[in-house]
């Protein structure tokens, strides 16, 4: 009989080390997990910006609008913005821009680059990754 509780005995000291295991591989995946995560703070640097803003959207929406001649949508937009964000760092541009008799039009210029330059990395990317289409 002592035996049998002996091998009891011996089987618990495996699960209890195999639940300590468990708990540390838990903890550090948990630690690697959070510890590694990327830190998002505020920065008024746009360069640094992970994400646009509601505000930023806004803004490229008033450089498509310029970009079809829709002058009075681009208005609207930038009140918009000016309304709803005025704590923005595109308040003050959009109120300039606001004042112009064809608002937004250095934004669409803005958003016509970043066309080009994403189509054109785009496209370096399919003919380097060999999925280049005629």
């Amino acid at each position: 009989m002592r035996r049998a509780s002996a091998g009891a005995a011996a089987d618990r000291q495996i699960v209890y080390r195999c639940g300590v295991a468990r708990e540390a591989v838990f903890a550090f995946s948990a630690f690697l997990l959070f510890g590694t995560a990327p830190y998002q703070c505020k920065s008024d640097d746009p360069a640094m910006a992970r994400e646009d803003t509601p505000a930023d959207a806004l803004w490229t929406l008033c450089g498509r609008f310029a970009l079809d001649g829709n002058d009075r949508a681009a208005r609207e937009t930038l009140d918009e913005l000016i309304d709803r964000y005025p704590s923005s760092r595109l308040a003050v541009r959009a109120q300039d821009e606001r004042k112009r008799e064809h608002p937004c039009a250095s934004v669409a210029a803005e958003v016509s680059a970043r066309r080009a330059r994403d189509s054109a990395s785009a496209a370096a990317s399919r003919s380097a990754g060999g999925d280049a289409k005629p």
